[in-house]
């Protein structure tokens, strides 16, 4: 059986419904016998499946957690990015004759692209501007 197509979810719930029949079922056992896979070794790579199983549970709800606190960081970034525009276009029109001021505060050309290009600006933009009360 070619498993290449199949998802993580379906080969588990797969290798647990042909378990549950190697376990359930006699004549299916009695087979099982036959290659040496006798009930113990089955209840064995039952125990190894279950093992399996919940460390998958665990990575899904891991993977949840994670989605959690990259959606709240994109909330508090946007939140941040709004703020600190609005002080930008402020800084522009208080400074508009003063192009040292406007150099300073990196409020000359537009805003970096890249994050941590624009993570500069933006923390340079607030150091400078508490440093200096022009």
């Amino acid at each position: 059986m070619d498993f290449t197509d199949q998802s993580i979810n379906s080969k588990l719930l797969l290798y647990k419904d042909r378990l549950e029949l190697a376990l359930e079922n006699e004549s299916v056992q009695a087979a099982l016998d036959a290659f040496n896979y006798t009930s113990p070794v089955v209840e064995n790579i039952n125990g190894i499946y279950k093992t399996v199983y919940n460390l998958h549970i665990n990575r899904q709800k891991e993977y949840g957690e994670q989605y959690g606190a990259t959606e709240q960081y994109n909330e508090a970034k946007e939140k941040a990015l709004k703020y600190y525009m609005k002080l930008v276009k402020l800084g522009r029109i208080i400074y508009k004759n003063n192009t040292t001021r406007l150099s300073d505060l990196l409020l000359l050309g537009g805003r970096a692209k890249i994050y941590k290009d624009f993570y500069f600006q933006m923390a340079q933009f607030y150091e400078r501007s508490l440093a200096s009360r022009n």
